[in-house]
């Protein structure tokens, strides 16, 4: 009867917020500071466009795309993303090398994307 006592005091039980990140495949605390930093940059980007709302709500909607993308990564099983990492790992290396053989100079900087803003007006 003791054991069981003992053994029903050490074991812990998961709230429903816990349950929901363990199967979701979230880190919590991970989660709660992107959240922190995400809000607080909303808010100074509200601060910052003055009377540009639009500016604002796009934001806001890539802000929870890329959550809704981060859900679906977490789905994604740790063997397949490390058997393809060291494939994206070298196509990332040829596309960095690919800019400093192929970019466009504009403004000091070298972008694979041609700017428009830096063409001359016809």
């Amino acid at each position: 009867m003791y054991e069981e006592l003992a053994a029903s005091r050490t074991r812990r039980t998961m709230t429903a917020t816990a349950r929901l990140m363990r199967a979701l495949h979230l880190d919590g605390m991970l989660l709660s500071g992107l959240a922190v930093v995400g809000i607080f940059g909303l808010f100074v980007l509200y601060s910052a466009a003055g009377d540009n709302t639009a500016l604002w709500f796009s934001q806001v909607a890539r802000f929870g795309i890329g959550f809704a993308v981060m859900i679906a990564l977490a789905q994604v099983p740790d063997h397949f993303i490390r058997m393809v990492s060291p494939i994206a790992y070298v196509l990332g290396l040829v596309l960095l090398l690919l800019v400093a053989v192929a970019g466009d100079v504009g403004k000091g900087a070298q972008r694979w994307l041609s700017s428009v803003s830096s063409r001359p007006k016809s």
